[in-house]
This record gives C-alpha cells, structure tokens and sequence, in this order.
C-alpha cells in the first residue's frame, strides 16, 4: 500500500512539473502575445488622432471658404449695382469686370470649401475605421493579458501541488488551465 501511495505521488509530481513547464510557457506567449496586441492599438488610437485633428483643419477651411465665396458674391453684387447706376462707359465696364473678378474667386473658393468638404468626410471615415480597428486590438491584448494571469495562478497552483506532493492539487488547476487555454485560443480568433 505505502508503495502504491509512494509511486502516486511520484506520478503527481511528474504531472505537476509538466504542467508548471506548460503552464509558464503558456503564461510567458500570453504576455508577449498580449505586449504585441497592445503595441498596434496605440498605434492605431494614435492614428485616430492625427486623423480627428485633420478632419478639424478640413472642416474650418470648409467653414472659412464658404464664408469667403458669401463676402465675395456680396462684393460682387455690389459692383453690379453700382455698374447699373452709372451711365460713364468706363466706369460701367470696370465695375463688371471687377464684379466678374469676384464672382470668379467666389467659384473657386465654393470649389474649395467643397474639397474641403470630402477631406473631412474621408478623416472622418479613417478615425472610425482606426478606432475600430484600435477596439479590436485592445481586445485581444485583455483576453491575452488576462490568460496569461490564469496560465500564472495555475503554475503557482501546480508548483504547489509539487512541492507538496499532493494530486488533488494539481487536478484541481486542470479547470483553470482549461479556461487559460481557452481566452490564449479566443484571442487568436478576435
């Protein structure tokens, strides 16, 4: 009988070593997994940034040339008036003309306000797609980080299962090992 206990617990203590070596090495590609994961959702928060103050810089000159081509048609309706209420030749050519001129830098800032227009569309549209993409990142380094704290507690827990020589404690780290198993998957998958 004490020999049957006795080769038990050396195949206890077998089990646990192999299951601390796994569980640290599972534990250890988790950190770094979860490391590598975080590192682009920076990078992507970063970006969506950059993208947020571009799509403000677009927006102002959306706002400040449509403002611009209103003062200039103002403008421009003012020399027609007064081209209108002068009868020298002259002069009444010169105001159309310079009306002209102004309706002219009118359109082309209406043309600008409306690029601006799409610029700021478009970083609006790439600040969501970063912040979609940073979530899904982000994500994935939480479900790493936190398998790699679980792969840690059943080391812990199968390291004192060895030095105590107890079965009972390692078989009671297998569920745990289980689930660490499965958010190091779940993580690959997001």
């Amino acid at each position: 009988m004490a020999k049957t206990n006795r080769r038990w617990s050396e195949i206890a203590t077998n089990i646990a070593i192999v299951f601390v070596s796994l569980s640290s090495l599972f534990a250890t590609v988790s950190w770094i997994a979860s490391s590598r994961a975080s590192g682009p959702a920076n990078d992507h928060k970063t970006a969506a940034l950059a993208f947020m103050m571009l799509r403000l810089e677009a927006a102002t000159d959306t706002y400040t040339k449509t403002s611009e081509a209103n003062v200039y048609l103002t403008t421009a309706e003012l020399f027609l008036i007064q081209a209108q209420s002068t009868d020298n030749a002259e002069l009444k050519s010169y105001l159309e003309n310079r009306a002209f001129n102004m309706a002219q830098q009118a359109n082309f800032n209406l043309l600008y306000a409306e690029n601006a227009e799409n610029l700021s569309n478009t970083y609006s549209d790439k600040v969501t797609e970063s912040l979609g993409i940073a979530e899904t990142f982000g994500k994935q380094a939480e479900t790493r980080s936190t398998g790699a704290i679980l792969f840690t507690i059943t080391a812990i827990i199968g390291s004192c299962g060895t030095l105590l020589k107890r079965r009972e404690i390692v078989l009671a780290a297998l569920p745990l090992f289980a689930i660490a198993a499965y958010y190091l998957m779940t993580s690959f998958l997001i």
